[in-house]
C-alpha cells in the first residue's frame, strides 16, 4: 500500500487486513510495520543552544556519533609511524551505558573549537593540548515520551505499508483473486494512495507467461519442422489438429482430479504437444501410404490408420 499520509494509510491497511483475514485460504494476515513504536523525543532549546554556539544540527550530529559511532559521520585516521598505515579511529559510547534516561541526558556535546587533532604518542607536542570543552544534553534539551514508526519501508521510492499473508489449504491464484475483490470493495482511495499485490503472485504470473510463450513456440516450431519433413503445408496442419485435442484432454483431467493450472501442468502441456504430434505423424504417414498403395479413399485410409496405429495401445 503506497501513500503519502502514513496515519491514513495505516487506518486503511488495518481495515483491509481484517477483510483479507476473511478470505478462505488466507492465514496469518498482519500489517508488517508498526507505526506506534515507543520512543523518546529530545526537544532542543534553541536559545540555550545558541548561547553555547550550538545548533540543532550539531546536537543531532553529536548524538549520532554517540549512538552510532563516528566512522561514517566524521571518520578520523591514525597514521601508525611504525608501518605507515592509516587506521580508522571510531568513537562511540558503549550501548550498555544508556541504561536510563538520566544517562542518556548526560551525553556530552562537543562545543565549537573543542576538537583537537590526534597526535602520535612518540611525537613531541608543539603546543599545550587544551582541555576538552563540552556540555551535557540535559542542559539544552528536554526529553518526552513519543511514538515513531519502528520500520519505514519503500517501494520505488514511495513509502509503503505491507500487509503480509500466508496461504493454506487453497491455491495461490484463488486466494489472490479473493484478496483483489476485497481491495476493489474499498472503493475510491484517497488521492495519492495505491494498493497492489506483490510476492509469490508476481513470480507465478511471470512463470505462467514464460511457459505459455514456450507452449506457443513449441507448437510453431513443431509445425515448421513437420513442414520440412513432409514438404507440404497441408499434411502438417492435419497433424497439428491433434494438439488442441491433447490440450482439451489435459483440462478435463485437471477438472476430474481437482488440480489447478500450475507450473507442472503447463510443463506437461508442452511435453504433450510432442507426444500428440508424434502419434499424429504415424497416423498421417500410414494413411498416405495406404491410400497410395491400396488406392482407397482418404476416409478409408484414415480409418485404417487409426485401427493400425492404435493396435499396440
Amino acid at each position: 500500500m503506497e501513500g503519502a499520509n502514513l496515519d491514513q494509510s495505516y487506518q486503511i491497511a488495518r481495515q483491509l487486513r481484517d477483510q483479507i483475514a476473511t478470505v478462505p485460504g488466507a492465514v496469518d494476515v498482519h500489517v508488517k510495520q508498526a507505526i506506534r513504536y515507543p520512543a523518546l523525543r529530545i526537544n532542543v532549546d534553541r536559545e540555550k543552544a545558541a548561547q553555547l554556539g550550538l545548533t540543532e544540527q550539531s546536537v543531532a550530529n553529536s548524538m549520532l556519533v554517540s549512538l552510532s559511532s563516528s566512522a561514517l559521520v566524521g571518520p578520523s585516521y591514525f597514521l601508525n609511524p611504525v608501518n605507515n598505515v592509516n587506521y580508522i579511529v571510531a568513537v562511540r559510547i558503549p550501548p550498555e551505558h544508556f541504561d536510563s534516561v538520566e544517562t542518556l541526558m548526560s551525553t556530552p556535546l562537543s562545543l565549537p573549537g573543542s576538537a583537537t587533532p590526534l597526535q602520535a604518542a612518540s611525537l613531541p607536542a608543539t603546543q599545550p593540548v587544551p582541555q576538552p570543552q563540552y556540555e551535557t544534553l540535559a542542559n539544552i534539551s528536554s526529553v518526552v515520551p513519543a511514538s515513531i514508526p519502528a520500520e519505514i519501508s519503500h517501494y520505488t521510492v514511495q513509502r509503503v505499508l505491507d500487509i503480509n499473508a500466508n496461504i493454506q489449504g487453497r491455491d495461490l491464484g484463488s486466494v489472490v483473486s479473493g484478496i483483489q475483490k476485497k481491495i476493489d470493495a474499498l472503493g475510491k482511495l484517497p488521492v495519492g494512495m495505491r494498493i497492489s499485490v506483490h510476492g509469490q503472485y508476481e513470480v507465478m504470473n511471470s512463470s505462467f507467461r514464460s511457459l505459455l510463450l514456450g507452449l506457443i513456440l513449441a507448437i510453431v516450431l513443431v509445425y515448421l519442422l513437420i513442414v520440412v519433413l513432409f514438404q507440404s503445408w497441408i499434411d502438417p496442419f492435419i497433424i497439428m489438429i491433434a494438439v488442441p485435442g491433447a490440450l482439451i484432454g489435459i483440462l478435463w483431467m485437471l477438472v476430474i482430479t481437482g488440480s489447478t493450472i500450475n507450473v507442472e501442468s503447463l510443463m506437461g502441456s508442452i511435453m504433450a504437444v510432442g507426444i500428440a504430434t508424434s502419434n499424429s505423424i504415424l497416423m498421417v504417414s500410414y494413411a498416405n501410404d495406404a491410400r497410395v498403395e491400396r488406392n482407397i479413399s482418404p476416409i478409408e485410409a484414415a480409418l485404417e490408420a487409426g485401427k493400425t496405429a492404435c493396435a499396440p495401445c
